[in-house]
């Protein structure tokens, strides 16, 4: 089994001072949704006016991606000297942003 984890913590909800982390304060809003029909992970993160989202596409998995417990799992038989293979690709959004769809290389 392959374990894809997957989290994000916005600068804004960690207290810093001096280059040092001093209490991970809990702000706004953090939501995770898994599409599974586009192989997709979404979180995104709101606090008041400010947003932030992460897309996290399956691309060419030779596993059946699975989300569970804010994880990317995949459930894989790899026969020795076997390869196993999936593309993740990260797409990050900002306010600003409006989804662009990922090149396909």
């Amino acid at each position: 089994m392959v374990d894809a984890r997957t989290g994000t913590i916005p600068a804004e909800v960690l207290n810093i001072s001096a280059n040092q982390v001093y209490a991970l304060v809990r702000r706004g809003e953090i939501n995770s949704r898994w599409f599974r029909s586009r192989r997709e992970l979404r979180t995104s993160y709101n606090n008041a006016t400010f947003r932030r989202e992460l897309i996290v596409s399956v691309d060419r998995p030779d596993a059946q991606p699975q989300y569970a417990n804010g994880r990317l799992v995949f459930v894989a038989r790899i026969e020795p000297k076997a390869t196993w293979h999936t593309c993740l690709r990260w797409l990050p959004i900002t306010q600003h942003d409006a989804r662009r769809p990922p090149s396909r290389r």
